[in-house]
């Protein structure tokens, strides 16, 4: 399993100001999938996670959720057969989860 880690922030020594940060693990085998099934699988993003159900998830088999946790936290998750990616977004003034599933797809187109 191999991760790449990206974050935008303008401080990273303050966790309070605007923060993206953007995962993406590689998948090579089933053991490194069956790591990531709660969150792939079951959305286990915490309460209101959303699943998403949208033709390009679906047509693609992958499996998205997303999570606006409070007004200064939201994150999405996007599995796919061999990529897990992970966006989380803090203290982003108005932003939203599908902000931080729009920061995922971006990356991956």
């Amino acid at each position: 399993m191999g991760t790449l880690s990206c974050w935008y922030t303008n401080d990273v020594n303050d966790s309070r100001r605007p923060r993206v940060t953007l995962e993406a693990t590689t998948l090579k085998d089933d053991e490194d999938r069956a790591a990531f099934t709660g969150l792939c699988d079951d959305g286990k993003l915490g309460p209101g996670s959303t699943r998403i159900t949208a033709d390009w998830a679906k047509d693609r088999d992958w499996s998205a959720w997303m999570a606006p946790h409070d007004p200064t936290f939201s994150e999405a998750v996007l599995c796919t057969r061999d990529q897990f990616y992970i966006v989380r977004v803090t203290h982003v003034t108005g932003a939203t989860a599908d902000d931080a599933l729009c920061t995922i797809l971006a990356a991956v187109d």
